[in-house]
């Protein structure tokens, strides 16, 4: 079977400069011991290898913080703007 969709996450230039001291790949795989999901047995699965190339440059907890202030950066504008009015000082 062959996959031609790029993953989604590797965009060209979306972690440039995001992420120092790391590299991403499309990678492809078969699970040969599926675990709780059989239905993945032997079948193409498709993620995202993920290659430190400088320890010094790279800070994984630094890296999922950024990860988790972005994705909740929306809903925190929108329920400061919310809480605004209640404010007593």
């Amino acid at each position: 079977m062959r996959v031609s969709a790029r993953h989604p996450a590797l965009a060209p230039g979306d972690h440039e400069g995001r992420r120092p001291g790391v590299e991403f790949r499309e990678a492809y795989f078969s699970p040969t011991s599926a675990g709780q999901k059989p239905a993945l047995l032997n079948k193409l699965c498709a993620g995202v290898e993920v290659k430190i190339v400088d320890r010094a440059a790279y800070d994984p907890i630094r890296a999922d913080v950024a990860d988790v202030v972005g994705a909740w950066a929306d809903e925190l504008a929108a329920f400061d703007r919310q809480r605004r009015p209640y404010l007593l000082y």
